[in-house]
Formats: structure tokens, C-alpha cells, sequence
């Protein structure tokens, strides 16, 4: 017979303390405290993380009683930061991606706002005269990312939804 002792494999993966859970407001998953690396997996979300900085889109925001004083998981920091500013075709249209020109319709998403009635909401704004609107409340889970895109110049989209769109591109160019 072979001896357990012998036959037993060795690696070199060292087991870890076990880590802390705490629940994401934003995917509501159970979210260790420490990634697998040691470094943390709760991030502050700050106002400017969750919602452009414009006058018509924080009004909305604060109509809804939206806050910022949450912590979320990698993951979520790197969803809401990819969503936020993004241009979105109409509900119901694919936009085709890296497409030249803009669309009429296109929208902004102008917040991604976690924990709102136990999800995170996605607020999408249009064009309205010299103001922008808020138009759709998408829940995260239901959002078609195949709504997403990213002219190079605008086109037929209204130039309330550009000029913002292009400031967001600023401020992330810049790292606020």
C-alpha cells in the first residue's frame, strides 16, 4: 500500500485567513473584504463616481434622494465607471459600435446610482430643448449594453447631449 503522506500533492498556493463578507448595494452579491491580492474590495463611491457633473443631471439625482455614501466592489467601481457618460441608442435600436457619426435620439447615461430601491439604477438622459431630461430608469440587471455607443463626431445627436458627453469625456481624460 502507498503511504497518504507520500502521495500527497504539493503547491504552492498557501491558504489565506478567511476573510470578512459584507453585501455590495450595488450587485447585492456577498463581497469578500479582501481580494484574492490582499487589497481591499470595498471602494467609496463619490458623487462625481456615480452621477456627471451637470446641472440638469444632479437635479434629477437629488430628486430621487440618491446618495454616494456607499462602499461597492471592484467590480461595480469598474461598471458604474464604465457606464457613466456613456451614449445610448434608443430603447428597442442596436447601435453600432464605434460608429462615425451619432444618431438622432441618442441618449446619455447621466447616473449609476446604487442602492436605490434595493438595486442600482441606471438614469439615462435626452436632449429637451436647451436642458437635458431625464427620459428612461433602467434597473442595472435589465440594461442591454448593445444600446451603448461611441461616435467619433456627432452627427445627428442633439448638441445638449453632446456638449455633455464630451465634458464627461474631460473629466475622465482628467481623473475626476
Amino acid at each position: 500500500m502507498t503511504d497518504p503522506a507520500k502521495t500527497r500533492r504539493t503547491t504552492n498556493v498557501v491558504a489565506g485567513p478567511d476573510v470578512g463578507r459584507w453585501r455590495c448595494p450595488c450587485c447585492q452579491e456577498d463581497a469578500p473584504r479582501l481580494l484574492p491580492n490582499g487589497m481591499p474590495n470595498r471602494h467609496p463611491l463619490r458623487p462625481a463616481d456615480a452621477w456627471l457633473h451637470h446641472p440638469d443631471v444632479e437635479a434629477a439625482v437629488h430628486e430621487t434622494g440618491a446618495h454616494a455614501d456607499f462602499d461597492i466592489c471592484l467590480g461595480c467601481r469598474d461598471t458604474v465607471h464604465q457606464l457613466l457618460g456613456t451614449l445610448v441608442v434608443p430603447r428597442g435600436e442596436q447601435a453600432e459600435l464605434l460608429n462615425a457619426r451619432g444618431l438622432a435620439g441618442t441618449a446619455l447615461i447621466g447616473a449609476v446610482l446604487p442602492g436605490m430601491e434595493g438595486q442600482t439604477l441606471i438614469l439615462v438622459f435626452a436632449a429637451n430643448g436647451e436642458r437635458l431630461r431625464l427620459s428612461e430608469t433602467i434597473p442595472l440587471g435589465d440594461f442591454d449594453p448593445g444600446r451603448m455607443t461611441y461616435p467619433d463626431e456627432r452627427g445627428d445627436i442633439d448638441p445638449v447631449t453632446w456638449a455633455a458627453y464630451q465634458d464627461g469625456l474631460k473629466r475622465l481624460r482628467r481623473g475626476l
